[in-house]
């Protein structure tokens, strides 16, 4: 089971070079239209920096994610780590014990 998370950066710069939303670039782009020949053409810089910029919040978006998932796997293993230790310390007594986890 392929549980990839995917993300379209939608990103559109006018001929005057103002900076589109992401919300509009996405509308713009659902459009009917045709590619006309490109060719010669680069990439306004306007456009690239959206496009990384873009980049960036989805690259701490998913740092962020990542590092609660982490966080709580950590968690998981310090109580398993304890329960171990509790494990083999109460094999070593006579006495019973109590565990507590916080």
């Amino acid at each position: 089971m392929n549980l990839t998370p995917y993300r379209l950066i939608f990103s559109a710069v006018t001929d005057d070079g103002q900076v589109l939303e992401e919300d509009a670039a996405r509308k713009l782009l659902s459009l009917p239209g045709q590619v006309k020949n490109l060719s010669g053409k680069t990439m306004p810089s306007r456009l690239d920096e959206r496009t990384q910029q873009q980049l960036t919040v989805i690259r701490q978006e998913i740092a962020e994610r990542n590092a609660v998932f982490f966080e709580a796997e950590v968690k998981k293993l310090g109580a398993s780590q304890l329960c171990t230790e509790y494990i083999y310390s109460v094999q070593s007594w006579d006495a019973p014990a109590v565990l507590s986890l916080q």
